[in-house]
């Protein structure tokens, strides 16, 4: 009887702890330094971050930009001097680096920037996406535009639009960007902006700048490109060295320009001056 009542004592109490830890389960259990939402500002930086280390790296700007402008020479490893191009930094660090670290998030951000009703935000976000795809269409010709980035509706393999579509896209982005930069809607957050540390008017300015590069780009294979231009140059746009949208780097690693990181710090002696 006494191992029947002890029985029945332990079912007893193993019942009320099984229900009572469930109680308040969620509130007890939820994390307070974890974010349910991230600020659409805090992802600038890493944006911007991801842009100029992929373009001004050793190499991609190094062995693909000075050699071949014969800025630099290179007295070891000079595979790409000779246009042998490596197939992992053609794939990987431009390719993938575009689409994953700077249009993936670029996309994200204005996404964020929109439930917050931040338009600058907005602008910012849509100005780095057409500038990461114009590097794109530029570098490969074809490239997945008005599909990439849909991998959450289903897209895994996004069509290739043609390089006129792709500028056009372009050039609508940079329309709704510099519409949006000029509303009072939002801020830009400062300490994440690596290049105008908040200035919205600079960011307008980049944009409209862009548009005008990219239409004299196409000027040759577009008409009516002489009054687009005209409609873009009556707009903010660059004044002077001082408005240029260049990376501001540190000093010292792990946030220094990264051609001096991998020379400097890496030891990397075989770039030479060209003469």
């Amino acid at each position: 009887m006494k191992k029947i009542i002890v029985f029945l004592f332990i079912v007893a109490i193993g019942s009320w702890l099984f229900v009572g830890c469930d109680n308040g389960f969620e509130d007890v259990n939820e994390n307070p330094n974890e974010p349910i939402t991230v600020p659409s500002g805090l992802l600038l930086g890493d944006i911007i971050a991801n842009t100029g280390n992929i373009l001004y790296s050793t190499f991609v700007g190094g062995d693909m930009g000075s050699c071949w402008s014969q800025q630099w020479g290179k007295v070891n490893y000079e595979d790409e001097e000779r246009f042998k191009v490596r197939q992992g930094v053609i794939e990987s660090t431009i390719w993938k680096g575009m689409y994953e670290d700077v249009i993936a998030d670029a996309k994200s951000m204005y996404k964020l920037a929109d439930a917050e009703g931040n338009d600058l935000n907005k602008g910012v976000a849509l100005v780095m996406q057409a500038y990461a795809f114009s590097v794109l269409t530029e570098m490969y010709g074809d490239i997945p535009f008005s599909q990439a980035g849909k991998g959450d509706q289903g897209i895994i393999s996004p069509k290739y639009d043609t390089q006129q579509e792709v500028y056009e896209g372009i050039f609508t982005m940079l329309d709704e960007a510099n519409t949006l930069l000029s509303s009072s809607k939002g801020s830009i957050n400062a300490d994440m902006d690596l290049i105008y540390a908040g200035n919205a008017a600079k960011w307008q300015k980049f944009t409209n700048s862009l548009k005008f590069r990219l239409l004299m780009r196409v000027s040759a294979k577009r008409t009516g490109v002489g009054a687009e231009l005209q409609v873009v140059a009556a707009r903010p746009m660059f004044a002077s060295n001082n408005d240029d949208a260049a990376v501001r780097y540190l000093s010292a690693q792990p946030n220094a320009n990264p051609i001096y990181e991998s020379i400097v710090y890496g030891s990397r002696f075989e770039y030479k001056i060209n003469s």
